[in-house]
């Protein structure tokens, strides 16, 4: 075992120059030139510099743990010069290199030995043992049998460095991210064939100098739908804007090119959906479409341009990396400037996203615009939106009123009514309680209202609204049923007789009671006094709907026979108020009366109005 050698490492040589105090003069040495010392007394060449050499002074003693003066042994042995790091545990000695056992030896000074091989993986002391031993292609010039790699013993350690991009074992490691060459891999090195003809890589490759198209490559294809952003240019059909892309919905509308995203698995929105977990690959979503770019081998950054303003393109380790920049509003087409905002419209300007915001209704630059006349709302612009937050439970807007308004009753239809939420009953009658078929009702307008079924039990909203006591409400099989009750009534108008003449009243027990005024009429039939022989009128003011009765005698009427005149041989009757006159039996008042036709008889009424008949004589 050996002392640590300096022309094996360095450590020993930093480890000295901090001990030491100094660095020396710094200049430039060779010990094999001219032996360790020549840089002169006080010094030693120690990897390639002079440094200032440990010694003590006459008077002083000289121990190996003396921090101010280390023990140092010097000794000339051709080109190696071994040096004395004293220590007294092994922890001091480690000169933090896998491939060398550390110790400090019983002579206080630290000792290394480098590993074989065969103990530690990958070390060496030199080129040769390098050489693998299980791999047939290892040779001592070129150990790890790979002729991409330039080995070295450095450090104690085998290394195996790609000196040549590319340099290539198989075609699978040629890349020129160019879908259009045929990339092999002869003789070691990568060779790239000339591009297929009507192939792209870029978007470059597809300029046709029309102005009124588009030049786009899409997985290896060029395509070139209308461009609208000219304003000379529109188009005129749906085919106009066919891109040829499987993952856009291109449709013209008003003379411009519209395209959405395809509603497929396979699309994408953003580059972050397109990782196929291939480290060999470079993964970005480019007009809705998932591209997986293989890394470019390449020897300098300007191998690496891809065409795209929003790439940073750089040639790193023989591969290109595309990283993506940080800035948002970088842009190759209209279709990367898509925010996703209904209020916007963007548009890829010298590479930057230039976003006009619509004047569409619902769209706004200040809050000002978004005032939609709801006096419990917060009306705001947000991202050229207007959103209109409500305050208060029941406040609501249309957007809202789902979440807001939802009384949590399946029975009712809820909706957002001026700001405030309305629930409506199904029609059909639904229910699951009788509660939930509660019908309320204003007092002063008769009218239906709203009931609150967010609460237990349901209360009826708004003012003068009750319970509408004049029907039995009931669930019955999920159904709500209303029966009416009978003679009930909940205000005066419920009580209306269509009579001028009497006052309607709703009593506390919800029942009708309907008063007529004293001498009060609204026709002819209300004045009737029971008297036969008085004519019974209502005198009605015109334009009014009541007025007084008049009850006026009539002429040559009777309530008795007794009101009725006396006549010679009638009976009197009254009846109805009119007098009748019967004739009496036997009774007379003229002669012509008592004629019994017998021509022997001389007839005469006589005084007492009695028929009398004489005979002639003349007769037998």
């Amino acid at each position: 075992m050996r002392h640590l050698i300096l022309g094996l490492t360095i450590v020993a040589a930093a480890w000295l120059a901090a001990t030491c105090g100094g660095g020396g003069s710094g200049e430039e040495c060779s010990a094999d030139a001219g032996g360790p010392d020549v840089c002169g007394a006080g010094f030693l060449c120690m990897g390639g510099e002079c440094q200032a050499r440990c010694s003590c002074g006459v008077e002083e003693e000289c121990t190996a743990t003396a921090p101010e003066c280390q023990f140092e042994i010097v000794s000339d042995t051709g080109s190696e010069v071994q040096v004395c790091i004293p220590c007294s545990f092994t922890s001091q000695c480690d000169d933090e290199n896998a491939c060398t056992k550390d110790s400090c030896e019983a002579d206080g000074c630290c000792a290394v030995r480098v590993y074989k091989p065969e103990e530690a993986l990958g070390c060496c002391s030199n080129l040769g043992e390098c050489v693998d031993k299980l791999n047939p292609l290892s040779t001592i010039e070129n150990p790890d049998g790979d002729p991409c790699t330039l080995d070295k013993c450095e450090d104690h350690h085998c290394t195996h460095e790609v000196d040549d991009p590319l340099c290539c074992r198989s075609d699978q490691e040629c890349t020129d991210e160019n879908d259009c060459t045929k990339d092999t891999c002869v003789e070691n090195h990568c060779v790239f064939s000339a591009p297929v003809p009507n192939c792209c890589s870029k978007d470059g490759d597809c300029k046709d100098d029309n102005p009124c198209t588009m030049d786009i490559c899409v997985q290896g294809l060029c395509a070139h739908p209308q461009d609208s952003l000219n304003a000379e240019c529109k188009c005129g059909a749906n085919t106009d804007c066919d891109d040829s892309n499987p993952c856009t919905l291109d449709a013209c509308l008003d003379g411009k090119c519209i395209y959405d995203k395809a509603n497929a698995p396979v699309c994408c929105g953003d580059s972050s959906q397109c990782n196929d977990q291939d480290p060999t690959t470079t993964d970005f979503c480019k007009m809705y479409t998932c591209i997986h770019q293989k890394q470019k081998t390449c020897t300098n950054d300007g191998m690496c341009s891809d065409d795209n303003h929003c790439t940073d393109d750089r040639c790193e380790s023989g591969k290109c990396l595309h990283e993506h920049t940080d800035d948002p509003y970088c842009c190759n087409h209209d279709q990367d400037c898509d925010d996703e905002n209904p209020c916007t419209v963007g548009a890829c300007v010298d590479w930057v996203c230039k976003h006009t915001i619509l004047s569409d209704p619902g769209c706004c630059k200040a809050s000002l615009e978004c005032d939609d006349g709801i006096g419990c709302t917060i009306d705001e612009c947000v991202k050229w939106m207007c959103v209109h937050t409500p305050v208060g439970a029941k406040c609501c807007t249309p957007e809202t009123a789902d979440q807001v308004c939802n009384d949590g009753n399946p029975c009712t239809i809820d909706s957002c009514k001026n700001g405030l939420c309305d629930w409506q009953m199904v029609t059909t009658g639904c229910c699951t309680v009788a509660d939930d078929c509660m019908d309320c009702i204003s007092t002063s307008t008769g009218a239906s209202c709203q009931v609150d079924h967010t609460v237990s039990p349901p209360k009826c909203i708004g003012e003068n609204c009750v319970d509408n006591v004049c029907t039995v409400h009931s669930c019955s099989e999920k159904f709500c049923v209303y029966a009416p009750v009978v003679d009930c009534c909940l205000t005066n108008d419920d009580c209306e007789d269509g009579n001028c003449c009497t006052k309607d009243i709703c009593t506390a027990d919800h029942k009708c009671k309907n008063e007529m005024e004293i001498g009060c009429c609204a026709n002819n039939g209300m004045c009737n006094d029971g008297k036969i022989c008085t004519a019974d009128t209502c005198d009605i003011v015109p334009g009014d709907c009541k007025g007084t009765c008049k009850h006026t005698p009539k002429p040559d009427c009777c309530n008795t026979p007794d009101d009725c005149d006396d006549k010679t041989c009638k009976d009197k009757f009254c009846q109805n108020g009119n007098c009748i006159y019967l004739p009496q039996d036997n009774c007379c008042v003229h002669d012509e009366e008592c004629d019994d036709g017998k021509d022997c008889t001389i007839d005469k009424c006589t005084d007492s109005n009695k028929c009398e008949h004489t005979p002639t004589g003349i007769c037998s």
